[in-house]
């Protein structure tokens, strides 16, 4: 009688064809559990150690065969179908419901540095100044120190006791809500929400939660946040930066809370203020911010009211409410920074916009780009969102207008508006009123009797005035807040850099410490420089007037966002000195707007001439005004009947703006950079204390000054600033506004990649950082590829820029190859991409067999140019390939990361 289910017999039945197949069934851990089911246990079982064929020898005696009830596939089906039924059952049973999450709203705003937020609906109107009822709350309310972060539960009457004493510690935690949108533009899409619960803990840093969230697509997961050098989930810079955005947004919000004003919806903002249309801009540097202010107040003169707007402020996922309000029109005033990339004020709108599917049927848009064309991605921006907006459904007015810096932005986005307004008339049937656009948008207000601590002064956060300048006890900016409040660097080196020549080149370190700024080879440091003192009395002195009077420009419509062009009150001189920019050639709409305080008919009418789009005008403001670098200061003496009212001067000119510097140093490196031996021996010069490590940055640059055509001198507003800036000046430490901006110009991942590094002149500072850290690395016993570097410089024995540095590294083998290009000290002339062709065939290698990463700083006119074309030639007299194939290899490596530029026109 055939038994119902023998295992030996299935075993025999069932014989793997290798050993290595029967390891799970020959092991003595299953051996115990499948004899438990033989027939008779008494038959012996083969041991783990059996051959097959031993395994079939010792069979019992000759019998029928016992066939198997179950084959092994019977088995596995059957296994995996209860488990599948397993897993249903377990996923129907009801989850632990998720509470509703709201988007968390500041309620009463900054007290002694604490901002208060609650779980109450999202409100576009100004938050009432008391301590919101216990019944307006789901759950309780939060106290946050940006310093110590912490948050605790504290009922109304300890509310002043907390502000002053600081907050008290808790057992509680706090829900951190994630919502995963996943990945595009190279980083990770997320959103956040904070959840408080009954009981509350500390955290370092404000974490904003103006997301409403499905709790169906969201992932709750619970943080304990009190450590001060905590790791989330996700350990990456993508986190970080993702959490420094959230947090600057959140303390822009609150200070918006604090004046009522509402930051979420545009739409809103337009009806509130009987608007219809709202110019947004990306800018980095103010052009583009200032092109849609001149937007905005062209829109009076065809009985339309405008408003300019940052898109970081707003909550881009409203656009489509835009058409609730009638003959609206958004236009987008969008420059391209780096690589193609976004402005960083415009970088959430950009990330909207890969994201999203939303409809934007019946949106009136319209788009005026600004860009360079010296660089590869030529105004990337403006292009995407004018052909985003098409595919989101959204009607273009007019056509996509196209600026370039490198040759007159002025005069392309003079031209585009003119022919811009015409069609926004013909679209909604409306006509031009002839109201001029040039009326005041600021009355001036002069205060003889003020308590002078709440004046402006410009210096250290230069968006404070003194008395809010002082810190409170305890409290420090958090990252975010850098870029409004720079941290104030003492100058710890200040050398030239130069052995001759007529230029002066420097080399300065900045002391971080204390500062919480932590920064990466490549970066950028931005500089808030001050405007040299001459040219400020200059021109208080041609128009006659004290500028030490304490004013304040304060907008007439008092509807809008921008109280005042530049913090106020003030005095004539701060403004001229910190806030306003009086070096470049100012643009036509100031020339417009002060011809009428010309007295000689001729001045006034080529004042205006210079502003029209004649093409006698164009050439006129290009030969007496760009070609000649004329500023304000030039205008005024050159035009002796021009005396406009200082204040409408300072209500005109554009903000001053940061300078951006490569970093020259490597946060990693802890050694002396410049040993005893290697310090030139320059008399009275000042070096100080010239190290490497994690508490100096260091910048490399060269100081501007020339001769303009109309025979002035004109000299660089920072660098000029900077060179003056000694270890001590009259007794005391000297120091600089600044902050670090991010960069994506970075070393490869892996070490063991080659890098060639292309930087003539001052283009080597980002690679002295590159050079120390790839040494680091070395030291650490890591694996480094080669370190390639091609400089250029005029003379050996003149401009070599840290000469002996780059020799020793090469010597101690850090350097791989030290390739310079001396462009004059022979007849002739010789430059970095010579040297690239020189030694294409070792470079070829490099690139396609060994996957090196390129990387190019310095000029985006010239050298950037002919080094690139280098490559593409080294890939058809190398590589084989045709031009179009190696141009096409060359924009693949871009992609991939591999071929990196930092450069400037």
């Amino acid at each position: 009688m055939v038994p119902p289910f023998s295992v030996k017999a299935l075993v025999l039945q069932s014989q793997c064809r290798s050993r290595e197949s029967c390891t799970a069934l020959q092991c003595s851990d299953h051996t115990p559990q499948l004899e438990d089911y033989t027939e008779n246990n008494s038959s012996s079982w083969p041991s783990d150690r059996m051959a097959d064929s031993e395994v079939e020898s010792q069979s019992p005696e000759p019998m029928a065969e016992e066939e198997p009830l179950f084959t092994t596939l019977d088995i596995f089906l059957f296994t995996l179908i209860a488990g599948l039924l397993i897993y249903w059952f377990m996923s129907r049973q009801k989850k632990e419901e998720i509470p509703e999450f709201k988007k968390l709203t500041t309620v009463i705003g900054l007290i002694s540095g604490a901002a208060r937020y609650t779980t109450t609906e999202q409100t576009c109107k100004a938050a009432p100044l008391s301590l919101p009822s216990k019944r307006e709350m789901e759950a309780s309310w939060l106290f946050l120190l940006p310093d110590v972060g912490k948050a605790v539960e504290q009922p109304a009457a300890q509310q002043q006791a907390a502000a002053c004493q600081g907050p008290e510690d808790s057992d509680g935690r706090l829900c951190l809500l994630i919502l995963w949108r996943g990945w595009g533009g190279g980083a990770a899409r997320l959103k956040f929400s904070l959840w408080s619960t009954e009981e509350l803990t500390g955290f370092r840093f404000v974490l904003p939660a103006f997301a409403v969230v499905k709790r169906e697509r969201a992932l709750p997961l619970l943080l304990d946040l009190s450590p001060p050098h905590h790791h989330p989930p996700l350990t990456s810079s993508l986190w970080i930066k993702q959490v420094a955005r959230f947090v600057g947004r959140s303390l822009r919000d609150t200070a918006a809370a604090n004046h009522g004003m509402c930051l979420f919806c545009a739409q809103r903002e337009l009806a509130r203020q009987n608007r219809n249309i709202v110019v947004f801009y990306g800018s980095q540097t103010g052009t583009a911010e200032e092109f849609s202010n001149r937007l905005a107040k062209d829109a009076q003169r065809y009985g339309m009211r405008g408003m300019a707007a940052d898109p970081e402020e707003y909550d881009m996922s409203e656009l489509s409410r835009l058409t609730e309000i009638e003959n609206s029109l958004a236009v987008f005033c969008m420059a391209t920074y780096g690589e193609g990339d976004p402005t960083d004020n415009a970088q959430d709108f950009y990330d909207w916009l890969q994201e999203t599917d939303a409809e934007l049927e019946g949106v009136n848009f319209s788009v005026f780009a600004l860009g360079n064309k010296t660089y590869e991605h030529y105004n990337a921006m403006g292009k995407y969102v004018d052909k985003r907006l098409v595919e989101l459904g959204a009607s273009r007015i007019f056509d996509l207008g196209l600026g370039d810096d490198d040759a007159n932005l002025e005069e392309d986005f003079v031209s585009w508006r003119e022919q811009f307004w015409p069609a926004v008339c013909e679209h909604f049937g409306v006509e031009a009123t002839g109201e001029d656009s040039s009326i005041r948008q600021y009355e001036l207000v002069v205060h003889n009797d003020i308590n002078m601590n709440k004046v402006y002064t410009g210096e250290m956060g230069r968006l404070k005035s003194f008395e809010t300048q002082k810190p409170k006890p305890g409290l420090h900016l958090v990252p975010a807040d850098i870029m409004t409040n720079p941290f104030l660097a003492p100058v710890v080196a200040n050398r030239k850099l130069n052995k001759g020549g007529s230029r002066h080149l420097m080399h300065i370190e900045l002391d971080i410490s204390g500062s919480k700024i932590r920064y990466d080879s490549g970066d950028h440091i931005a500089v808030y420089p001050i405007n040299d003192v001459a040219i400020v009395n200059r021109i208080g002195e041609i128009l006659g007037v004290d500028l030490d009077t304490v004013i304040s420009l304060n907008n007439l419509d008092e509807e809008s966002n921008k109280k005042h062009p530049f913090p106020c009150p003030t005095t004539y001189r701060t403004a001229l000195m910190h806030y306003l920019d009086v070096t470049s050639p100012p643009r036509t709409n100031v020339l417009y707007e002060l011809a009428q305080y010309a007295t000689d008919p001729k001045d006034q009418e080529n004042m205006r001439k210079m502003a029209s789009s004649s093409a006698e005008g164009k050439a006129l403001y290009q030969s007496w005004v760009l070609d000649s670098r004329r500023n304000i200061l030039a205008i005024l003496e050159d035009l002796s009947s021009l005396r406009p009212p200082i204040d409408h001067l300072c209500e005109l000119m554009p903000r001053l703006q940061a300078r951006y510097y490569s970093i020259a140093s490597s946060a990693k490196v802890r050694r002396p950079q410049w040993p005893p031996i290697l310090i030139p021996s320059t008399p009275n010069l000042d070096l100080g204390s010239s190290t490497v490590h994690a508490n100096t940055v260091h910048i490399c640059a060269v100081v501007v000054e020339y001769e303009t055509k109309a025979g002035r001198v004109n000299k660089g507003v920072a660098t000029n600033w900077l060179k003056n800036k000694l270890v001590t000046d009259n007794g005391h430490k000297s120091s600089v506004p600044m902050y670090v901006r991010k960069s994506q110009f970075r070393l490869p991942f892996k070490a063991s990649n080659p890098v060639i590094m292309i930087g003539p002149g001052t283009g080597i500072a980002p690679f002295m950082g590159f050079i120390q850290e790839r040494g680091w690395l070395k030291e650490q016993g890591k694996e480094v590829g080669e370190t390639v570097l091609y400089y250029g410089c005029r003379h050996r024995n003149e401009d070599y820029l840290y000469q002996e540095e780059l020799e020793e590294f090469e010597r101690a083998g850090v350097l791989t190859q030290l390739n310079v290009a001396f462009s004059r000290d022979q007849a002739q002339k010789v430059y970095v991409q010579h040297l690239l062709k020189q030694n294409k065939d070792h470079l070829w290698k490099l690139i396609h067999t060994e996957n090196a990463h390129i990387y190019i700083c310095g000029d985006a006119r010239n050298m950037a140019r002919d080094v690139q074309t280098a490559f593409y030639e080294i890939g058809e007299e190398v590589g084989g390939l045709t031009r179009t194939q190696a141009v096409d290899y060359i924009k693949k490596l871009m992609t991939k990361g591999r071929y990196s530029q930092d450069v400037w026109s």
